[in-house]
């Protein structure tokens, strides 16, 4: 074998041997069609989206927000906004607010009888009163309670936690952390996300995660 090989190879198992001591999982990438059904203000619904998109960037997803409006407009039409749902293709829906006329639900995921989805819904009524209470931007405020619906979508069922995004009832000490940026997934919630976009398959949407 030739000296330049040999540095190649070298070269070769250097990365390998910094990547397995790093432990850091490569970035993968997550497309979610967003329906504005509660005509959310563009402004604050890019907000939500740089939100969300930092939440998922801290655990190693790259997150693609695709805009699907009701009624004419020509992307309602879009083939890409009607595709088949994939492991890595959510739907997220905002609507003004719940059937059920609980305040303290902000939003819903849909899942099958396998515990994983492609669909969920994010109450925006419910989303302004907390926003109220808390004092807080209500694009930020939007942006976790989105990453929280698709959490549950990418988590699949028993995802609630005592802490982290993914909390089922937000006290003062998530509000808190919420205006600080630290209301995260935790690493088990990661390992559980990798699992799910490497081999799980969503599901006919027959029960409901509620947040």
């Amino acid at each position: 074998m030739s000296r330049h090989n040999q540095a190649w190879l070298i070269v070769l198992a250097l990365c390998t041997a910094c990547a397995s001591a790093d432990n850091k999982p490569l970035p993968i990438s997550v497309t979610v069609d967003v329906f504005n059904d509660a005509g959310v203000a563009m402004a604050v619904l890019k907000s939500a989206e740089l939100e969300a998109e930092r939440i998922f960037e801290a655990a190693h997803i790259q997150t693609r927000w695709q805009y699907c409006p009701r009624g004419q407009d020509k992307q309602e039409t879009d083939p890409a906004c009607r595709a088949l749902p994939a492991p890595n293709q959510l739907s997220l829906r905002i609507v003004p607010g719940s059937t059920k006329g609980n305040d303290d639900v902000f939003g819903v995921a849909f899942l099958g009888a396998d515990g994983m989805g492609a669909y969920s819904d994010v109450f925006y009524g419910s989303v302004e009163r907390l926003h109220s209470q808390a004092h807080s931007n209500v694009g930020r405020v939007l942006g976790h309670v989105m990453a929280h619906e698709i959490g549950h979508l990418l988590i699949g069922s028993h995802a609630h936690s005592p802490w982290g995004i993914m909390s089922a009832k937000w006290h003062d000490q998530e509000l808190q952390r919420l205006e600080m940026g630290r209301l995260l997934f935790t690493p088990e919630q990661e390992k559980s996300i990798y699992s799910r976009l490497h081999g799980g398959s969503p599901g006919t949407a027959t029960k409901e995660a509620d947040r």
